[in-house]
């Protein structure tokens, strides 16, 4: 239980940085007029993840097809990303998705599991692709 507690409040934490970063950032008022619905977002994707993870036993090609799905599911259906149904866009758009929400998945598994340091290569490469699309994203919004 303490694993799936771990994963959940860092998921949440992991969660909120990254799409602030990558979504809102620079503008404030822009995320804020989202809330409080976002928080059902924030609040349950960690969750729902935390509970397949920890409770359900998903990891390795299970869990990656499980966030593949997820990440895919949210940005083109839920949120609309506009990015997703432009060719040949949709080619760079599908890595980073899958990359940035990799990244909110596994970062706080690893932590919770304690085995940062055996998959240093993946989260730094992870960390990677969440810098350049938060800078990104910021030198758009900000003019």
């Amino acid at each position: 239980m303490k694993l799936c507690l771990t994963y959940f409040f860092f998921g949440i934490i992991m969660f909120v940085a990254v799409d602030y970063t990558t979504v809102f950032n620079p503008n404030y008022q822009d995320w804020v007029q989202y809330m409080p619905e976002i928080w059902l977002f924030y609040i349950g994707y960690p969750a729902l993840l935390a509970y397949l993870i920890n409770m359900r036993g998903f990891s390795g090609k299970k869990l990656f097809l499980t966030v593949f799905t997820l990440s895919l599911f949210l940005e083109a259906i839920i949120f609309k990303n506009v990015l997703l149904y432009s060719f040949p866009a949709v080619i760079v758009v599908v890595p980073i998705v899958i990359c940035i929400y990799a990244f909110i998945t596994y970062l706080p598994k690893y932590v919770a599991e304690r085995n940062l340091a055996a998959n240093w290569r993946k989260v730094l490469l992870l960390t990677f692709v969440w810098i350049v699309i938060s800078f990104l994203s910021y030198k758009t919004r900000s003019g």
